[in-house]
């Protein structure tokens, strides 16, 4: 036998007539002439020591030593194109972008970990946030192909495929100076001016739903567009508010917390348009998310835990 390496081509051609049936079909298949496929497999043939064609009237045909060897030809062959597949979608998956579209809160108390982990796992993968004041704007994003993955509240439209990441749950935001129970009622509020979210937002449309559903009357005083201000006029004792806990963060620790009455939440889940193509790096963005996200704690302080924990 040859000491010479066997070349992949030479397996090519191989494969090729045994497949084909015959030198000219073999040649045309493989983009090469008849005479340098011959050439190509005499060489093999001598290599090995062994005849592996026969040429008949008829065409060609394998003998019994290529009969043997055709099968791991062909696996040489297909495990050297999975190599080749692979690299491929390794190289596709180590570089790109990924556009997140996510709302305020998402983006300024989970994500920043979330995107420090995958960067150092995909160091060479860009990472870009872009935020959307409305689940709907996001949900647009990701119809438009503007973004790929977004962050949001359900529900969401038919069209896009979600996960759920975590159970957000409102609080009743209040006054250091206040007295009331660590348990609350709707009388135990009742007093004092109630600041929500502006009208026509969905986080007010949210807790319209909620009032409606527990029976009670909506009576704001105070209508506040951010968040902060909210956060910062119940520190100051000019009302109370109810907020998401991940709005409310970071909760001053002068600010008491409170469950509501009767208990609400909102399901922040991760999703993408169905209707589109992701890149491998997107969906390697989509699993780190989906880790890193499902069910965290957002920060308290130690007073606040303690609160929550009496209260339960």
């Amino acid at each position: 036998m040859d000491s010479e390496s066997i070349k992949l081509s030479q397996l090519e051609v191989f494969v090729a007539v045994a497949e084909c049936g015959s030198f000219s079909a073999a040649a045309l298949e493989l983009q090469v002439s008849q005479a340098a496929a011959s050439r190509s497999l005499a060489l093999l043939e001598k290599q090995l020591g062994l005849a592996l064609v026969q040429r008949t009237s008829a065409g060609t045909s394998l003998t019994a030593s290529g009969e043997q060897l055709l099968p791991l030809a062909q696996e040489i062959l297909e495990k050297t194109k999975l190599i080749h597949t692979t690299a491929h979608q390794i190289n596709r998956l180590q570089t790109g972008t990924v556009r997140i579209a996510t709302f305020r809160s998402v983006a300024t108390h989970l994500l920043p970990l979330a995107i420090k982990q995958f960067n150092q796992a995909f160091p060479e993968i860009k990472v870009l946030v872009q935020e959307a004041p409305y689940t709907e704007a996001i949900e647009n994003s990701l119809r438009q192909g503007t973004a790929d993955i977004g962050i949001m509240p359900l529900p969401v439209a038919e069209d896009i495929q979600t996960w759920n990441l975590l159970q957000d749950e409102y609080l009743v935001l209040l006054s250091e100076d206040l007295q009331l129970p660590s348990v609350l009622s709707w009388d135990d509020l009742a007093p004092y001016p109630l600041i929500v979210p502006a009208a026509k937002s969905p986080c007010r449309k949210a807790l319209e739903d909620y009032f409606a559903r527990v029976n009670c009357p909506l009576v704001p005083t105070h209508e506040i567009s951010e968040d902060s201000t909210a956060v910062n006029m119940v520190r100051h004792g000019i009302g109370f508010t109810i907020m998401a806990r991940l709005a409310a963060q970071p909760i001053p620790a002068s600010i008491q917390i409170r469950k509501l009455p009767v208990p609400m939440s909102r399901t922040i889940a991760v999703g993408m348009a169905e209707s589109i193509m992701h890149s491998p790096p997107v969906f390697a963005c989509l699993e780190s998310i989906k880790a890193s996200l499902t069910r965290p704690e957002p920060s308290l302080s130690k007073r606040h835990i303690e609160a929550l924990s009496r209260q339960n």
